[in-house]
């Protein structure tokens, strides 16, 4: 005797909780897509922000980094070699791009013991300044246009004309003067005797107001 399987009726209620379901189910697909999406548009936005990946580099900037790269490398062949010379260390604490001049404000220290700075000195009969013999000081542009020092402001007692004394784990601050810098002038060096002091140049702002 043949035997049958007992019929299995579907109710209207199973029927509209699969239409859910596939409901549900593509609502999924849709929302999976959409962050697939998001993350690819977030990491192309991201590598072109930060510079990784492989983004092209659009030809304004490349324009703009070559002119960059050739003035760099102008101005390294302007410098004089620096010599490890035993000598207190020297900064550059602040520059002040006035109308007139070009304030350049030093730090210099001694460390363990005492050390003695040379100074730049005016001699009239060369008509220029210069530290020691024959090694000068002054700025330097990418350009490789050089502003020659014209004063020295220098408050602490000195030993020698040319000459302070700083005492061990002590640090003294001084003022260079300089003619204004060039309106193209961005950055370039300090060159004090045989020691360059690399320096961006700030925008230049006025002149104190005198009393």
């Amino acid at each position: 005797m043949e035997k049958r399987h007992p019929t299995v009726t579907r109710s209207n209620t199973d029927r509209s909780k699969e239409a859910m379901n596939w409901r549900s189910l593509g609502k999924t697909l849709m929302l999976v897509l959409l962050a697939i999406t998001l993350t690819a548009g977030l990491g192309i936005a991201c590598r072109e922000s930060t510079g990784r990946g492989p983004v092209p580099i659009p030809a304004d900037q490349t324009a703009v980094t070559e002119p960059l790269d050739q003035a760099r490398t102008r101005l390294l062949g302007c410098l004089p070699q620096p010599a490890a010379l035993p000598a207190p260390p020297i900064s550059i604490r602040s520059l002040a791009r006035l109308s007139a001049r070009t304030r350049v404000e030093l730090v210099v220290w001694a460390e363990e013991q005492p050390v003695e700075l040379r100074l730049p000195l005016y001699l009239s009969s060369r008509g220029r300044w210069l530290l020691g013999d024959d090694e000068r000081v002054f700025l330097i542009d990418q350009e490789c246009r050089q502003y020659g020092l014209q004063d020295v402001e220098f408050l602490p007692k000195r030993i020698s004309p040319g000459t302070i004394r700083i005492a061990a784990r002590e640090a003294i601050t001084g003022t260079l003067i300089f003619p204004p810098l060039g309106s193209r002038a961005r950055f370039g060096a300090l060159v004090y005797g045989q020691r360059v002091l690399r320096v961006l140049f700030p925008e230049p702002s006025p002149d104190p107001a005198q009393p």
